[in-house]
């Protein structure tokens, strides 16, 4: 029955291609291609195509050398992916007038304006420094003037968490929770530190081994524990599904992915993307990348230890992508911009 249900969405899919960069059936064999030459080990993959779920299927398996396969709702920790999440929560609650994410601290928090330098603090959430010291230590921190100068920093984006907690009087977790998690029915995602080993269907970690991948002998939890907002959500493939298709289906939403500060990519994501040298950005808690034909991508990239994740999305064609994947591998953000990137 679900192979039927499948083909014909196949079928369907075929017919509608035009508003697809790619076919389904084209995602289908292209990832199941890089299955087969070992590019990850597991992951879950969803698309939206007309503000309509198109698609959630699941590759792979949960654990190298395991027979447990990876389905719908096997959780993934999505890393970064949790910053889009974060301004998301906060443009809602700035729907309900409980906060402004135009207030100079929120801007410069949700595009990584704050001036702080990122040298250093990655390391200090890695080495197991705990929340309040990260935040005590930073306020103590010299920095440049803040909203002019772009620096991808965990621990001053994770400022939007007291931010949040004043707004609503409620736990960052449980504001997240309340507000975006159970409206979308996303019900097997959560953010912050967890056992992750007793957790039924649970993604294990793979990190690069040799030629190929093999399972760490243990989950990250420091940035699910210290900095939630920026690297703490763990989440399944349907339930990204129903986050993607909020994000393309709510136009007010778009603020989020305005243009705020010039970033500069590597040559890898250029390679990645036919995009020729494009013009990039971050807005609030997203990416943007424009072509010269004023086309636009907005998307996110995740990782902690052992998961690479990928989101992204042409919020005026109502096409987007997500790919979970519990290795680390190039594997979902090539796979996205190979998937929605023109012919």
């Amino acid at each position: 029955m679900l192979k039927l249900d499948f083909m014909r969405l196949l079928f369907f899919s075929l017919l509608a291609c035009s508003a697809f960069a790619k076919s389904i059936f084209e995602l289908d064999a292209h990832i199941q291609n890089q299955l087969r030459r070992g590019q990850f080990v597991g992951a879950s993959v969803a698309v939206v195509e007309n503000g309509e779920i198109s698609l959630v299927r699941s590759y792979g398996l949960i654990k190298k050398g395991k027979s447990n396969a990876v389905n719908e709702d096997t959780i993934f920790q999505i890393g970064s992916i949790s910053k889009p999440m974060s301004a998301t929560l906060a443009a809602l609650l700035e729907q309900k007038e409980q906060l402004s994410i135009e207030s100079s601290d929120a801007r410069y928090i949700l595009s990584h304006t704050t001036g702080y330098s990122r040298s250093g603090w990655n390391k200090k959430i890695e080495s197991g420094t705990g929340r309040s010291s990260l935040i005590e230590q930073l306020s103590r921190t010299t920095h440049r003037a803040p909203g002019i100068y772009y620096d991808y920093h965990n621990v001053a984006f994770s400022q939007i968490e007291e931010m949040i907690e004043s707004a609503t009087r409620f736990p960052f977790e449980y504001a997240m929770k309340k507000n975006l998690f159970e409206p979308l029915k996303m019900d097997r995602t959560s953010i912050g530190s967890s056992n992750f080993r007793n957790i039924k269907n649970m993604a294990w970690p793979h990190v690069p081994y040799r030629k190929g991948f093999t399972p760490s002998s243990n989950f990250s939890h420091f940035y699910h524990d210290n900095v939630p907002s920026a690297a703490g959500v763990n989440s399944t493939g349907r339930d990204m599904a129903e986050y993607l298709k909020f994000m393309l289906t709510h136009k007010e939403l778009g603020k989020l992915w305005e243009p705020y500060v010039r970033t500069a990519h590597s040559d890898a994501v250029f390679r990645a993307f036919k995009f020729r040298k494009p013009k990039t950005f971050y807005g609030y808690g997203f990416r943007r990348m424009e072509d010269l034909n004023d086309e636009i991508l907005v998307f996110h990239g995740g990782w902690v230890k052992g998961f690479r994740s990928f989101i992204a999305f042409n919020p005026d064609k109502k096409l987007g992508i997500v790919i979970l994947a519990n290795a680390e591998t190039s594997f979902p953000y090539k796979t996205a911009f190979w998937f929605m990137e023109n012919d």
